[in-house]
């Protein structure tokens, strides 16, 4: 009975209410961007993101439950798998607008970069627990880099330079918090930035067009343009306190791409305008903030690097699709957490806050 009034009095019931009110905002936002008379699109991606949801609280009450140290066990054999998934999708992945991203299982198709930043998370958590103490010496540090590299090769390769920064952001945070050497830490940095003419060579065409729209939106307005030009008009048109549910003019006349998916913010913003916006924003804030907490009250380094690293993932893509929405960052296909549409990312996000559950609980049953 104690530990079970320790778990009660301990659990993260903000983090909890964040997330299923980020979750049923997203459901709301997916209705109202696939809302478009006579094409009968509403019960598909509504009915599938609702589907994916109620396993999204499954995989969420499992995190919670199962122990993240025994969990970590086996975090080199989920990675070793889902390496496994990324190779097996170079060759035999479902293409999709010239993008081999996912496979089909049993009718449903799945996005393996979405579980590799899980796994990549579990054994970067794991592999710098166990090398704590000798992180700041090169050659553990190394061992480091090849462990989110390989994922991230792999997944540019599909190509989706979007996830493949999601990786390289999470093993920066991951290593600042893990006391790495600062000058090792910036020495990458430099070597990125010095990279780039080298990786501008093997981007694709339309990645191309995407980094020259940024720098000069109205060089296609017509074609690599477009998505952003139609983004920012949304946005603007909301306003302060936006035009209402299912009245937004971008989104119901389908003049805004992909707008159940990386769009799918201003869908929100034109429904909900800037007030909206705000609280939206409050909410991502909340949870990053509660993260935070949970971090620091960790009572082993092993969930204090889970739990950092949960905070660069969703920070890091919360921050990029926000600012590509409104024009300050290029268009790289990174969803918008717990609101696009896509079941894979829906159940990789909320399986990460049950390991943010999990770690705050198990810290009070510690007290």
């Amino acid at each position: 009975m104690k530990v079970y009034r320790q778990i009660v009095r301990g659990f993260d019931y903000v983090t909890l209410t964040c997330a299923l009110l980020l979750v049923l905002t997203g459901l709301l936002t997916v209705f109202s961007s696939a809302y478009k008379a006579g094409l009968g699109e509403v019960e598909h991606y509504f009915s599938r993101q609702m589907m994916w949801a109620l396993l999204g609280l499954a995989a969420m009450m499992v995190a919670i439950i199962v122990d993240y140290r025994f969990m970590a066990r086996f975090a080199y054999y989920f990675y070793a798998g889902t390496l496994a998934l990324l190779v097996f999708l170079l060759f035999t992945g479902k293409e999709v607008q010239g993008a081999q991203r996912w496979i089909r299982v049993m009718g449903v198709n799945l996005q393996p970069s979405e579980f590799v930043k899980v796994s990549t998370l579990f054994v970067l958590a794991r592999y710098l627990d166990d090398v704590r103490e000798d992180i700041r010496r090169k050659r553990f540090l190394v061992l480091a880099i090849v462990l989110a590299g390989v994922p991230s090769g792999l997944i540019v390769l599909q190509p989706d330079l979007g996830t493949g920064l999601v990786l390289v952001a999470l093993l920066g945070g991951m290593l600042f918090a893990a006391n790495a050497n600062p000058r090792h830490l910036l020495a990458l940095v430099i070597s990125g930035f010095v990279m780039v003419p080298v990786f501008w060579h093997f981007l694709k065409d339309y990645q191309k067009a995407r980094l020259l729209s940024f720098v000069n939106p109205n060089v296609d307005p017509l074609g690599s343009s477009y998505q952003v030009i139609q983004s920012k008009i949304a946005v603007g048109a909301g306003g302060l306190t936006g035009k209402g549910l299912l009245a937004g003019t971008q989104s119901q006349l389908n003049f805004l791409p992909e707008q159940h998916t990386d769009f799918i913010f201003s869908v929100f913003a034109e429904q909900w305008g800037f007030l909206g916006s705000c609280v939206l924003v409050a909410l991502y804030l909340t949870l990053l903030f509660q993260s935070i907490k949970i971090a620091r009250a960790s009572r082993d380094f092993l969930g204090s690097m889970l739990v950092v690293g949960i905070i660069t993932i969703m920070a890091f893509q919360v921050l990029v699709n926000l600012l590509m929405t409104v024009g300050l960052m290029p268009v790289t296909g990174i969803p918008l957490p717990f609101m696009s549409y896509g079941g894979s990312n829906l159940l990789a996000v909320m399986a990460c806050v049950g390991l943010l559950l999990g770690v705050n609980t198990r810290s009070h049953i510690f007290l």
